[in-house]
């Protein structure tokens, strides 16, 4: 048989990617509310996060990624296993690893234990 699966994000369209990502944060009730500035950082991670799964191969998920991450400084300690960012920017691990060592190969990452430098 054939089965019908209606989606409906719930995305308003005249609405930015943050005000849409806000909008459920602020209507949140009673014990589950949150301040003006948690809604912010939420908002701030949720985007990155939509940009980061936005992008098409996993070289350019982990390289935005690890620009989010590492900031002006460059460099940055990974928060979490290599397992736990595969699943993070929605990747097979083995692929993600495989990618990993060409971007060390090419002179783009360097990597010490959860210690990554992009040059």
């Amino acid at each position: 048989g054939v089965g019908l699966v209606f989606q409906n994000y719930a995305l308003y369209p005249h609405l930015t990617v943050k005000q849409n990502i806000l909008f459920p944060l602020q209507n949140l009730k009673g014990k589950d509310r949150l301040t003006k500035e948690q809604m912010l950082e939420k908002a701030q991670a949720l985007s990155e996060r939509v940009d980061v799964l936005s992008r098409r191969t996993i070289r350019e998920k982990l390289l935005c990624y690890f620009r989010h991450m590492a900031g002006q400084a460059g460099s940055f300690v990974l928060p979490f296993s290599l397992s736990t960012l595969a699943d993070y920017i929605a990747t097979d691990r083995s692929a993600m690893m495989r990618e990993l060592r060409k971007l060390k190969e090419e002179g783009i990452l360097r990597s010490e234990g959860r210690r990554f430098t992009l040059l």
